[in-house]
This record gives C-alpha cells, sequence and structure tokens, in this order.
C-alpha cells in the first residue's frame, strides 16, 4: 500500500516549470512582463541558440533591494498581488522566477535608482547562492543560462534552434504590439533581430506586420460603456493563409479567446475567401473586475465574465469598422515606381476558371437576374460619341458625388475604364456586379425569410445540458436562417426542420457541427457559411461576365450602383472590384 508523503520543494519548483516554462519563448515572456511592471522604459533581449542555450532580458525598471531580490527566487512571493478580483499586473503569481530557477543556471543583477552598487543573485537547480556586490546601472538583468539541464526529459522535446527563435520572435511581437511608448530591442548573439523605438500606436503596428502598408489597416475606435476597442483591421483584399498576423489583447495583456477568434471570422465571412485569414490587431480595454487572468499559469487564456455581451460589441464593432470605410479607400493603387506594384494591389488568391463554382439551373437563378436589364445581343460602346453628356446628364444629376467617377470605356470586355477629378478607376465588372447581386439578393432573403422544409420524421438527439443552453441561446437566429428545433427536456433535442437550401443534408451531422462550434466560438457559423455559399454561387452566375460588351449607360448604372452598395471594394471571393489610380501618381511616373 502506497503512503501520501510530501513532495520534496526542488521537485514541486520543476513541476510548476513545466506549467509555467515549457520553452525559451514563455522565459522571454515571463521576464519582459516582469520588466513592464517595474516600469521600464527601455528592454533588451539577447538569445543565445534560440534561446535554448542563453536568454538575457535587460530593463531600466525600479529595480530590487537586497531583501526583494533574495525573496523573488522563493515560490509564491510577490509585490504585486493585493487583490484577486482586479490584478492590473502582468505577472503576480509568484512562480516564473522560482520555476525558472529550478531547471537553469540563472543570475539575477538589480539596482535601485541613486544606490551606490547592485547586487547580484545566482540560483542553479533551484540552489541559491548569497548575495554579491555587483556593478551595474539602474534596473535589473536576468541571465538564463542552459535553459532545463536539470530536466533533461523536458530539454529533449525542443525544437530546432531556427523554430524557438520564432516562438521568441512571436512573443517579443505581441509585447511590443501592447505597448508602443516603450523600446524594444532583440538580439541573437551580437546581431539585432528586431529593434522598435518608441513612438504612437499605428506606427507600432504597422512596424510589426511588417509588409502591410498603413494604407490598407482600417484603424478601429468603439466604445460601449466602460468597454473601448481600438487597433486596426486588414483591408479584406489582404488575407492571409494563416492567423499568423492577428493579435488580440484585453488590457494590454497579449490573450488566445475564442470569443475574439469567432467575432473577428464572423465579420469578415461574407467578404474573404474561405480559408483565407485577415489581419487585425485589436486591443480591448475593460474594467478589470470583469476578466479574470487567473485561468493558465501562462496567463495568455482568460475569462471573460459576460461573453455573450463581449461577442456582440466585437462584431457590432468590426462590422462598423468595415462598413464605414470611404470608398477611395477601397483599392488604391499609389505607388507607381515600379509598375509591378500596380499590377500586384492584390495579395489575395484569385479564383481561378477550375476553381469556380460550376454552373446550374436551378430556378432560383432566374429569380436572381441582374437589375441594370443588359441587352441579350452586345452593343459595342461608342468612347467618342459627341451625345455622351448629354446621355449623362439624363441619367444622373449633375454636381452628385460620383466616388468611382464616370465611365469612359471598356478594355478587354473585362474592365470598366473611369475618370474622376484626381484619379484614373478601373473596374471589374464581373467582381462589381457580383458584390452588388450578393447584397441585393441577401437582403431579399432577410425581407422574406428563409424557406424551411419539414422534416418526414422529427430527428432526436442527445447533448451535454451546457450544449443545449447555447442551442437555446442561439434558437432565434438558428430559426432565422431556416433550422427549427424544440429542446424538450435536460438532454434532448429535436429537429423539425431544415431550411431549404440543405435540403438532403444528415440534420445529425450538421447538429454536431453546429454544437463543436457553439462550444468553441459561442457561436454556430455551419448555417451562414452555408448560406453565403449558395448567395455567392447565384450572384457569380447571374452578374455580369468578364466577356460582356457594355453600353456607357450600363457602364455608369453599375459605378453608381456599385458605390450605393455594402463593402463594394471587393467581391464576396475577397477580390477586389476596383483599382484607383491618382493622376498624381501617374505623373510622378512620367516625370511630369
Amino acid at each position: 500500500m502506497s503512503c501520501i508523503r510530501r513532495l520534496p520543494h526542488a521537485l514541486v519548483n520543476q513541476i510548476a516549470a513545466g506549467e509555467v516554462i515549457a520553452r525559451p519563448a514563455a522565459v522571454v515572456k515571463e521576464l519582459v512582463e516582469n520588466a513592464l511592471d517595474a516600469g521600464a522604459t527601455c528592454i533588451d533581449v539577447t538569445l543565445e541558440e534560440g534561446g535554448k542555450s542563453a536568454i538575457i532580458v535587460q530593463d531600466n525598471g525600479v529595480g530590487m533591494n537586497h531583501e526583494d531580490l533574495t525573496l523573488c527566487v522563493e515560490r509564491h512571493t510577490t509585490s504585486k498581488l493585493k487583490d484577486l478580483t482586479r490584478i492590473p499586473t502582468f505577472g503576480f503569481r509568484g512562480e516564473a522566477l522560482a520555476a525558472l530557477g529550478s531547471v537553469c543556471r540563472m543570475t539575477l543583477t538589480s539596482c535601485l535608482q541613486n544606490a551606490s552598487q547592485a547586487s547580484r543573485l545566482s540560483v542553479e537547480g533551484g540552489k541559491s547562492s548569497p548575495l554579491e556586490p555587483a556593478p551595474r546601472r539602474q534596473g535589473t538583468c536576468v541571465e538564463v543560462q542552459d535553459l532545463f539541464f536539470a530536466t533533461p526529459a523536458r530539454l529533449k522535446f525542443l525544437k530546432s534552434t531556427a523554430t524557438e527563435r520564432a516562438h521568441c520572435e512571436g512573443v517579443f511581437k505581441r509585447l511590443a504590439l501592447a505597448h508602443p511608448a516603450i523600446a524594444f530591442r532583440l538580439f541573437e548573439g551580437t546581431r539585432t533581430v528586431l529593434s522598435y523605438k518608441p513612438g504612437e500606436q499605428v506606427a507600432r503596428i504597422t512596424e510589426v506586420l511588417g509588409n502591410v502598408p498603413q494604407e490598407d489597416l482600417l484603424p478601429i475606435d468603439a466604445t460601449e460603456g466602460a468597454w473601448h476597442l481600438s487597433g486596426v483591421l486588414g483591408r479584406p483584399t489582404i488575407t492571409q493563409a494563416t492567423t499568423e498576423k492577428q493579435f488580440f489583447f484585453a488590457n494590454g495583456r497579449a490573450i488566445q479567446d475564442p470569443n475574439c477568434q469567432g467575432a473577428l471570422r464572423f465579420a469578415f465571412q461574407e467578404l474573404i475567401a474561405r480559408h483565407r485569414y485577415p489581419v487585425a490587431v485589436l486591443f480591448l480595454t475593460l474594467p478589470l473586475e470583469e476578466v479574470d487572468v487567473n485561468v493558465h499559469p501562462a496567463k495568455t487564456e482568460v475569462r471573460f465574465q459576460n461573453p455573450r455581451r463581449l461577442r456582440s460589441f466585437l462584431i457590432w464593432a468590426l462590422a462598423q469598422t468595415l462598413q464605414q470605410t470611404p470608398m477611395e479607400k477601397g483599392a488604391e493603387g499609389p505607388r507607381l515606381v515600379p509598375l509591378q506594384k500596380v499590377l500586384g494591389v492584390s495579395q489575395t488568391r484569385t479564383t481561378s476558371a477550375r476553381e469556380r463554382p460550376p454552373r446550374t439551373s436551378s430556378p432560383c437563378l432566374a429569380e436572381t437576374q441582374s437589375a441594370f436589364q443588359l441587352p441579350s445581343t452586345p452593343v459595342e460602346p461608342v468612347l467618342s460619341s459627341p451625345s455622351w453628356e448629354a446621355e449623362k446628364l439624363a441619367l444622373f444629376e449633375e454636381g452628385a458625388p460620383c466616388p468611382l467617377g464616370h465611365a469612359k470605356g471598356q478594355i478587354r470586355k473585362r474592365y470598366i475604364l473611369a475618370e474622376t477629378e484626381d484619379a484614373l478607376v478601373i473596374v471589374d465588372q464581373h467582381a462589381a456586379h457580383e458584390r452588388i447581386i450578393y447584397e441585393r439578393t441577401k437582403e431579399e432573403f432577410a425581407q422574406g425569410g428563409v424557406a424551411q422544409q419539414a422534416l418526414l420524421l422529427p430527428v432526436t438527439l442527445s447533448f451535454d445540458e451546457d450544449v443545449l443552453e447555447l442551442f437555446a441561446e442561439q434558437q432565434t437566429e438558428f430559426f432565422r436562417l431556416g433550422l427549427s428545433y424544440v429542446i424538450s427536456n435536460t438532454s434532448s433535442l429535436i429537429v423539425e426542420a431544415l431550411p431549404t437550401f440543405l435540403r438532403g443534408a444528415d440534420p445529425r451531422s450538421l447538429m454536431q457541427d453546429l454544437a463543436e462550434e457553439l462550444q468553441a466560438w459561442g457561436k454556430g457559423f455551419v448555417l451562414s457559411e452555408k448560406f453565403h455559399e449558395v448567395f455567392a454561387t447565384l450572384s457569380c452566375h447571374t452578374s455580369i461576365r468578364s466577356g460582356r460588351t457594355l453600353s456607357l449607360n450600363e457602364m455608369e448604372s453599375l459605378l453608381r450602383t456599385l458605390e450605393k452598395t455594402v463593402h463594394a471594394g471587393q467581391c464576396n471571393h475577397g477580390r477586389p472590384t476596383y483599382l484607383r489610380i491618382p493622376f498624381a501618381a501617374c505623373d510622378k511616373f512620367f516625370a511630369r
């Protein structure tokens, strides 16, 4: 029979290190956050072999006296924690330095402001050496050597130097994003890897994102009560293959939260292609008591007091930002040197003919035909018609604002050329009309409701009580999209009808997918994404095709309608609908 015994102090610290210090990047995070809590305005991080051999973090913060330096490497010692319901600092558990010292060789050197000298403390495998004097300017320097030398089992799970360095850089960038007023420098040996000077938030964001131009970033500034959301969104035409350039912060702390990820996904689902991800840097500020950061030792996972309100606020703020974007900034190509930059404005993957949805003979297509009444016989436009001015005045009010200008002609039966007072505008007629038809179709369905098809035999499914609560919360929204169900008791859900556009779908598979999404994101995307696919197919097949000759009247009608359409800057696949080239850029290119 085994006996319960108290674990040795050193083993307890090593177990804690397994939770807090998973890899070199976690060391960088913990030490830099300590420097931020100490009021540092300049922080330097030096790595050797991606942090596996050495990590050195130096700051100019307030420093520590002899007593604090001795205590800081003991477990559960902290000067930061006063009220667990309101935590204003990044570090507070009092575990990081103790856990770190138990698995490596660590040296701490710290000096208070105006102190005559600094103090140095060495820790190896959890054992501290006596304090000794050391030369040091104000602040603290923590040197970590031979990470995990005391726990070889953990050491063998570290990846290559390049991989560990990349993780350290990712943590470093997130910390730098959250604190633009602080100078950050990252070194690999003597080589400078990253360097950020103090500045404004937008400048720091642009610098960290790297290859995303500032003109392609939409500023966010939304407030609801004590909540505030700031940061930037990348335009829908600037997407990525991964979520690498999505950053979320709550009260200055980098977080990984499904509410934020789900809200961002929902806001962009009608604007970008599937399996593409938007660029976003979002800073959420809310009362300290409304967010619990004490959920996980790494403190990247947090829990919000009112997640439903958070999702609603984020979706509203993101949608407002995307809808209020001026058309003049929709897809601009001001850089004409070299000329390839004009040709490569879009960074999204275009849909080739092989990837486009197949043609369909669905009767729904006939109900969503173009509102422009295009003639069945193509008519060549007359570019120099003397009656054009009179024709234009008859169609539109003189002096009315026209962000996309007036049509001048058509190129390759694919692009419309238009002219404003200060720019040349090139419009993709298919992409533009596709967005118009998509929004019109969506509005018509919203007004008329989504048709349902009752199941011949209702399907009964069993879910946990917490999942049923989520289904109850979303019941009205799902009914609006054509899905009808009732919750019979604490464990059963009965599906009674499906939307007609999902005729023949397996109700069990659909509801299981929805249940998984509700648990992960707090919102079900399957129905809305299917809805989006149907609308996208309808709009693609009923819009003006490339190769269709348009008259000047038709071109003008398309431009004016596009100007009144939401999300006019791109089609529902994420491709830009127009390119705007300022005449000033043309003059510069031609040296005029």
